[in-house]
This record gives structure tokens, sequence and C-alpha cells, in this order.
């Protein structure tokens, strides 16, 4: 299946308690990993939602869990994480394109911009297809 519906329960029960739209966590993991829990990328990212280990160490000290890298490959502790950060982005930046930009290129790089146009071309496309995700997710009826 192109658009895979992997985990649903699971990314359900997380984007309910985060508020989060669930389409469009099904396209930030689809546009992230494809869903592939084993999947790295080439900065270090790890898992489904492709989660920094350092990053990974913060989130979990936040939701009070124990944390080791290796953790990120575990489906359910990748998308608790993954989620609980997708809502704090979408809440520290108030807008959910800058919360995506975040996500992809850094809060640092996204404070940087201000207000203004995302710069990285690599995040303005990372931007459109997990929207472009989300939309084949809300048609297909999660």
């Amino acid at each position: 299946m192109v658009f895979p519906f992997r985990y649903k329960p699971i990314i359900g029960r997380e984007a309910k308690l985060h508020n989060i739209d669930v389409n469009l966590v099904f396209g930030v993991i689809w546009t992230e990993s494809k869903f592939d829990s084993n999947a790295v990328s080439s900065a270090g990212a790890m898992g489904l939602m492709q989660i920094m280990p350092t990053t990974g160490e913060w989130l979990a000290e936040k939701l009070g869990e124990e944390f080791y890298p290796e953790r990120l490959f575990c489906t359910e502790f990748n998308i608790r994480l993954g989620v609980f950060y997708l809502r704090y982005l979408i809440d520290k930046f108030e807008c959910e394109e800058r919360a995506l930009a975040a996500y992809n290129a850094g809060e640092g790089n996204v404070k940087k911009w201000g207000e203004g146009e995302i710069l990285f071309r690599e995040t303005r496309d990372y931007v459109r297809r997990v929207r472009m995700a989300r939309k084949v997710y809300k048609i297909r009826g999660v």
C-alpha cells in the first residue's frame, strides 16, 4: 500500500491525546520514514518519525520516560515522542507550517527566518510533501 494505515491505534491515541489531526501525524510519518520503524537518516534521526537522539532524550525527559537511543526504534515510543514534539512546535510557533518547518530544519532555523519565507528549499519541499500526504490520508478516511 502506497499510503499505509500502519499503527493506526497508536497514532490515533497519541493524536487525540495531543489534539493533533491524525491525518497530519500519518502525513509526517509517511514523509519522514515511509513507515519504516528502523529508518535512520544521514543526519542520525531514527525511527518512524525520524527523531534525533538529542531531541529524543529531551522529549523523553519532558514526558518522564526512560531514554536510550535504540528505544527510538520502538514504534509506540517513537510515535509518542514525535506527536508530543509536533504539539510542542505547533504551540511554540502558533503556525502549523512553521511547526513543520521546525520539525524538519530545527527550531533555531525557523526562529532566524522569523515570520517570513522558509529559506531552505528542502524544508519547503518537506512541508509540501507532508501536506500532500495529509490530504491523501484525509481523502482515504483514516
